[in-house]
Parts: C-alpha cells; sequence; structure tokens
C-alpha cells in the first residue's frame, strides 16, 4: 500500500513504519496558528482503498521572539555581555550558536544557553570574542510545554567593534621626560 497525506492543494507520501505511518509534514507548509484540514488515504496501485484519517486539526502559533539585547545589523562595543533573547511564550529548552565571519568561511564559536521563562541567556564560552568581526547570532529551536517551536531559525547578523582607538593625545612628540 501507498499512503498519502494531503492538506487543500498539497500531498505528501508517507511510509509505513512498525504499527504506524510516517509523513513528512512540512511539505504540506501548513500555516501556523489556524485550523487546517487533513486527510490520509491509503492507495493500491494509485486508486484510493481507504480513508484513515479525514478531519480538521489546529496547528499550533509558532513561538515568536519579541525582544533581543543585540538588534540585526547593529554594532555591539561591549565584550562578551550574554546575549538575551525573549521569546511570546515560557519555554523548556533551547538551543543556539554563534558563527563569526572569516573571509569565506564560518567559524563557530561554542555557547553556553540557558532558559528561564520566556527569557534565553547566551554566553559566549570564550573569555573574549575577537572584535573587528561580523557575527550571526542563531536560536536554531526552542522546546515549549505546548509542543509548539519557531517557524525556523531566528538569526541576529551584527558586528562586534574593533574596540576604543586613541583619537589624540595632550601630551607633545617631543621634549618629554
Amino acid at each position: 500500500f501507498d499512503y498519502i497525506l494531503s492538506s487543500a492543494n498539497r500531498s505528501v507520501d508517507c511510509q509505513a513504519s512498525g504499527g504506524g505511518v510516517e509523513c513528512d509534514i512540512a511539505v504540506l507548509q501548513l500555516a501556523q496558528g489556524e485550523a487546517q484540514h487533513l486527510k490520509l488515504e491509503r492507495q493500491f496501485d494509485g486508486k484510493e482503498v481507504a480513508t484513515l484519517f479525514n478531519d480538521t486539526v489546529e496547528v499550533l502559533p509558532a513561538v515568536t521572539v519579541t525582544e533581543s539585547s543585540v538588534k540585526d545589523g547593529q554594532t555591539v562595543y561591549t565584550k562578551n555581555d550574554p546575549f538575551v533573547i525573549t521569546t511570546d511564550k515560557p519555554l523548556l529548552g533551547a538551543t543556539a550558536h554563534l558563527e563569526r565571519q572569516n573571509g569565506e568561511e564560518k567559524v563557530k564559536h561554542v555557547v553556553a544557553v540557558s532558559v528561564d521563562g520566556p527569557r534565553i541567556e547566551i554566553v559566549p564560552a570564550e573569555e573574549e570574542l575577537p572584535r573587528a568581526a561580523a557575527y550571526t547570532l542563531v536560536l536554531d529551536e526552542v522546546e515549549v510545554k505546548d509542543g509548539s517551536g519557531l517557524a525556523g531559525p531566528h538569526q541576529i547578523s551584527f558586528t562586534l567593534s574593533g574596540g576604543p582607538k586613541v583619537a589624540s593625545m595632550n601630551v607633545g612628540a617631543t621634549s618629554v621626560d
């Protein structure tokens, strides 16, 4: 038998697995936070044999980022302050990573991620990040009690400043002890 899951004008082939059926529902591009009609049918030789599921389901709304301590495109002047991201739902866990653009290659930096309610704190493990560099902070996934998640990875691109530079001196260049 072949198994087909469909919604509106999209469908996906499913695989029989043990006593169930596995379908890649991401292919259906279901709108989050809306009711969607799903139909799972069993086919033999391209013809429908049985409808296994035919009902409307409520797709959970995605977790959204409501606030961030660093904004997209911002130049950051402080050294290794934790990055803080706030979401619209309390979280159980989260994963994130930090990448630095080094010419054509991206260098990953180790980070520690902690969660407190809707607040995510991301701390670089290094004592000091290389300055005058472009970075991308990526919130990969979140774990929420209701089972929802991010619509996709949340990326924030920023630049770490080169640090302070001497602009002028009040001591002359000659006759100084």
